[in-house]
Formats: structure tokens, sequence, C-alpha cells
């Protein structure tokens, strides 16, 4: 028996955290997850459902430069992005850095401060 995959649900199987990074400051802004980091990145330069991000990229966008999306880590599920993706916004906020992240998981009410992986 012979068995093909096609290419989209490869996609599937690959998940990356990501950071969206401000070039003339050098800081992150937003932390996230996705299976396709370039199409991501499209959809950030659109209005989305998040206003602290979409006006944080609308500040970058409006003074002639472009977030970087740096991808932080590669996973082989979704799942496990996920609990990247808490331990990675935990990470920055204990740098200090303020994310526009609109939402965590396991907050209720931003800015949260620190996540749990078991939310």
């Amino acid at each position: 028996m012979i068995f093909t995959v096609k290419e989209e649900n490869m996609s599937d199987k690959i998940h990356y955290v990501y950071a969206l990074i401000d070039p003339r400051t050098g800081e992150a802004g937003y932390i996230g997850l996705t299976n396709n980091p370039a199409k991501r990145l499209v959809q950030h330069g659109r209005k989305n459902d998040s206003p602290r991000r979409d006006k944080w990229v609308a500040d970058v966008l409006a003074s002639g430069a472009t977030p970087i999306l740096l991808v932080l880590e590669t996973l082989g599920s979704k799942d496990e992005a996920k609990k990247a993706e808490i331990v990675w916004i935990n990470k920055y906020l204990a740098w200090g850095v303020p994310l526009t992240n609109s939402v965590y998981p396991g907050c209720k009410k931003p800015p949260c401060r620190r996540l749990s992986l078991q939310s």
C-alpha cells in the first residue's frame, strides 16, 4: 500500500512560537503562535481582533518600518506550541517587556503578569 501526504497537511504538524519585533527599538510587542509565519506576518498588517496589538502594529507601520516576525521556537504540535507560547510570554513579562497581547492563555483581564501551563 502506498500512502501520500498532502502538502497542506504537513504544515499542520509544525507550529512556531514567534515574537513580533519593532525594528526601531528591537523590542518585542507581541508573542504568538502559527503554522505559517509568512502568512501570519501579512495578517498582522491588517486590522484584526486585538486593538492593542493592532495599534502597536499600526504605529510601527506609520513610522515607515515593518514589524519583524522572529521565530522563537519550532514545535511538532499545536498543543506543544500553546505551552511554549505561555513559557515565552512569561519570559518576556519577567524581562519587563510590555507585550500587547490582549488575552493571554489563562488571563481574564489584561494586562496579565504570569501565566500557568495548567490554563
